[in-house]
């Protein structure tokens, strides 16, 4: 009987051990993922990368970042990518023209990049006339940095795109414009080389705008055919 006993165990063992070699065994359904901007808005997609989240749930992600959300748009539009870590302006004038991609997900519900500005600016009425640093035209930093001037009746500052938040950093560590919207961790190193954070992340939410600036969205078709109850 004790021998019988023995023999189910380790039969059960050695099925429980082959059940799970199998499941290992299983390929993860590979997922392409873009994503926008390089600052802390991101940190959800990276560090579920890096605590290696995903392959929890059967999934093997591949973070890339990929400059503009507009051209993330492009490039889902392309077929490259079913899902994007992102939000703003280009998704909703993809949806407004009919377009595939969607929003799936909001990470950041209202404006979080704060204007940051050389020393000697003390007040927003200062910019008038100087140029101000955002990412691209159309970009969250774009519309943020409006908001921020149309609020303060500062119409003839200057609004000038500089590619990415690195190069914003750069463009007013060398007094190439008097400010741009920067968020961390770009942020950090500014106030720690004495740039001034003249309108900060409270101060916008104050402002009262709902805006979907971070999240994730998928093109339409794919959502609705992956899709659960």
């Amino acid at each position: 009987m004790k021998v019988r006993l023995r023999i189910a165990v380790i039969t059960l063992a050695v099925l429980s051990m082959a059940s799970i070699s199998a499941q290992s065994a299983v390929a993860l359904d590979k997922v392409k993922f873009p994503y926008s901007p390089i600052s802390y808005h991101s940190l959800p997609f990276l560090v579920a990368y890096e605590a290696k989240l995903f392959e929890k749930h059967g999934l093997e992600v591949d973070p890339v970042f990929a400059g503009a959300s507009s051209l993330i748009v492009q490039s889902m539009l392309a077929g490259e990518a079913d899902l994007a870590g992102m939000a703003g302006p280009a998704v909703i004038s993809n949806v407004l023209k009919g377009g595939d991609v969607i929003q799936v997900a909001a990470l950041v519900k209202s404006f979080s990049v704060p204007l940051y500005v050389q020393p000697s600016i003390t007040q927003i009425s200062q910019l008038s006339g100087k140029r101000v640093g955002v990412t691209r035209f159309g970009s969250v930093s774009h519309f943020t940095a409006k908001a921020i001037l149309d609020r303060s009746n500062v119409a003839d500052a200057v609004i000038v795109q500089t590619g990415g938040y690195p190069e914003s950093m750069t463009a007013l560590s060398t007094n190439a414009i008097a400010g741009a919207m920067i968020p961390a961790p770009q942020s950090v190193v500014l106030r720690e080389k004495g740039f001034r954070e003249l309108v900060s992340i409270k101060q916008i939410r104050d402002m009262n705008i709902r805006f979907i600036e971070q999240g994730i969205v998928a093109r339409r078709a794919y959502a609705e055919k992956t899709r659960t109850s």
